[in-house]
């Protein structure tokens, strides 16, 4: 057991230790070329830079959003006008209205909708799951490099937008007035849905209950996505 003597002078002894340990660090701090002020201070960039990485990918993936939405938009427009047509069609027309005759002019509604999207936007991949179009436009690569710090970023840009449109319905719809045109029966008892009936066609409108921003004669409106089409009421 140490006496009072003992004890101080190991004490002495392990403060003079402590106080060049820290004076060996002070001057450390003093040199800026010791790899520990270099870590340092490009430690503190990358915590200054990290940040600013992340949130250029979440701009960017933001854009891609809004470019597909906008997409979805142009292209239900046109394809709710055309009864499920591009603007292209061999279809007759009455009144604005393509005329849907099922022996000719009968549209695959979801093939027709992804042609048109594909015709009007570059994608990668693209499908059809229920009323949502989804897919990719390929990978989002971001590279940042800082001394010898490299960060080499990729993102899947995936998308899964609404429509707009009951697409199902609408299908469903169709095959329902093609019965009823098939067993000679009035087409508003048949069907449930009543058509404005002129000049011997019936005109569809069928509204979506959901507001999409539409592009019309170079405006931006927002209105709801209509499906529109005739059929003849023989």
């Amino acid at each position: 057991m140490l006496g009072k003597k003992g004890a101080g002078f190991w004490l002495l002894i392990y403060s003079i230790s402590l106080f060049g340990v820290l004076s060996g660090l002070y001057l450390l701090s003093l040199d800026e070329a010791n790899e520990f002020n270099i870590y340092q201070k490009l430690f503190g960039k990358l915590q200054k830079e990290i940040p600013l990485f992340y949130n250029n990918i979440d701009v960017e993936m933001e854009i891609s959003r809004q470019e597909v939405r906008y997409h979805v938009f142009e292209v239900t427009n046109e394809f709710g006008e055309n009864g499920g047509f591009a603007k292209e069609n061999l279809c007759d027309k009455r009144e604005g209205f393509v005329v849907i005759d099922f022996k000719i002019c009968n549209p695959d509604l979801e093939v027709n909708y992804l042609e048109l999207f594909k015709r009007e936007f570059k994608t990668v991949s693209i499908n059809l799951v229920g009323n949502s179009v989804n897919g990719s436009l390929g990978d989002l690569s971001y590279k940042k490099e800082l001394n010898e710090v490299k960060v080499d970023y990729k993102e899947d840009k995936k998308f899964n937008q609404d429509v707009f449109l009951d697409l199902k319905f609408l299908s469903e719809l169709l095959d329902r007035i093609k019965d009823c045109k098939d067993r000679k029966q009035e087409l508003e008892g048949c069907t449930g849905i009543k058509p404005e009936i002129r000049g011997g066609y019936a005109f569809f409108t069928i509204e979506n209950n959901k507001n999409g921003l539409m592009i019309l004669e170079d405006k931006a409106v927002v209105k709801k996505a209509v499906f529109k089409f005739a059929v003849k009421n023989d």
